[in-house]
């Protein structure tokens, strides 16, 4: 089901349709697939060309995929996390969570920097 709505999402083999996509990775969050869970959230955070964003839902997958132990999910927050902190803008879901997911998304990005995965090495 996932690998069918990322289908519909870039036109590979169907008609490109955001509807069909989200519906489709729905069905796969809804059978327990945390790969869609992920991608969920990153579409309904970031929304889609026509697809409304819906931060606070966005966030509240994430948050869904963490308790579940989703690396990209962490990856994910700990990315909304250093916007918000570099833009000085912190949006008010961020600062809502609970403070070990704020802890585990520091350490998170603090290893992938110094891994130099998905970041500049430093």
């Amino acid at each position: 089901m996932h690998q069918y709505a990322r289908c519909c999402l870039h036109g590979v083999g169907v008609k490109q349709s955001d509807a069909k996509a989200v519906e489709w990775v729905e069905k796969a969050h809804k059978e327990g697939c945390l790969e869609s869970t992920v991608s969920l959230a990153r579409w309904k955070y970031n929304g889609l060309p026509n697809y409304p964003e819906d931060e606070p839902e966005g966030l509240r997958l994430f948050q869904f995929a963490i308790e579940r132990g989703s690396t990209d999910a962490m990856t994910c927050m700990a990315t909304i996390h250093g916007r918000a902190k570099r833009y000085k803008k912190p949006s008010s879901s961020i600062r809502k969570q609970p403070i070990w997911v704020m802890l585990s998304l520091n350490i998170i990005l603090q290893l992938c920097t110094l891994n130099g995965k998905g970041v500049d090495k430093d």
